[in-house]
């Protein structure tokens, strides 16, 4: 995520915004179908299709760090960038968003004023998934 576009004023935040989106572009492989998306404000969903989704995401997160990284406000501000990423089955669009968001937020937490990714694994069994968070 970015800094909120109000704590660099209007038409700045509109300039991190658009230049982020530019990033997201380059970073992601329109040829296999990737799809970048502006999910609001200063969140960004990414759409990855591939056979293995944690290693082929994992290399475009990691791409999207780097690429991220050389952003500046006001040339000398860096942006702070977490991803989480989240693959498997879902029941739908949003369960697997909460997911990544879950993710993403361990991301944040985990690396303060920094740049990290997560993972989490979504169960495709609702089963398996209450079992797990039991403990059984």
């Amino acid at each position: 995520m970015i800094g909120a576009p109000w704590e660099t004023g209007g038409a700045a935040g509109d300039a991190v915004l658009t230049r982020v989106a530019d990033v997201l572009r380059q970073a992601v492989r329109v040829d296999e179908g990737d799809l970048p998306c502006r999910l609001a404000g200063d969140e960004f969903v990414v759409l990855v299709h591939a056979n293995d989704p944690v290693r082929v995401g994992r290399r475009v997160a990691d791409r999207l760090l780097m690429l991220l990284a050389e952003i500046r406000i006001d040339d000398d501000r860096e942006i702070c960038a977490s991803i989480g990423l989240a693959s498997g089955i879902a029941v739908d669009a949003q369960a697997i968003i909460r997911c990544a968001d879950a993710a993403m937020y361990a991301a944040k937490l985990a690396v303060c004023g920094g740049c990290a990714a997560a993972e989490l694994q979504l169960l495709a069994d609702p089963a398996a998934a209450a079992a797990e968070q039991t403990g059984a």
